[in-house]
């Protein structure tokens, strides 16, 4: 557990931190799109291709873990409040 707190702590997943990942592929796109590829890398299309293809799966993946353990916790929560063992307000 402690690595996980590290590892979250040396990158920032705050909105501004994903905005910023978001900004840099939204440009590969805008230079893909006019085809100035060159201009972003030095890689070979097919490269920055895999890269891509990676980056997708993992973020696919990381959009099920999400849901699948955001499901447990709204569960839990839910059969809490069911059984009426509300936290104090």
């Amino acid at each position: 557990m402690e690595k996980i707190k590290t590892i979250v702590c040396m990158h920032d997943y705050s909105d501004a931190g994903l905005a910023r990942i978001f900004a840099q592929i939204d440009l590969l796109h805008d230079l893909a799109s006019e085809g100035r590829l060159s201009e972003a890398t030095w890689l070979r299309a097919s490269d920055v291709i895999g890269w891509l293809e990676d980056i997708i799966f993992t973020a696919e993946e990381t959009i099920r873990e999400i849901d699948a353990h955001a499901f447990s916790i709204q569960a839990f929560i839910d059969r809490r409040d069911q059984m009426g063992d509300r936290p104090a307000v």
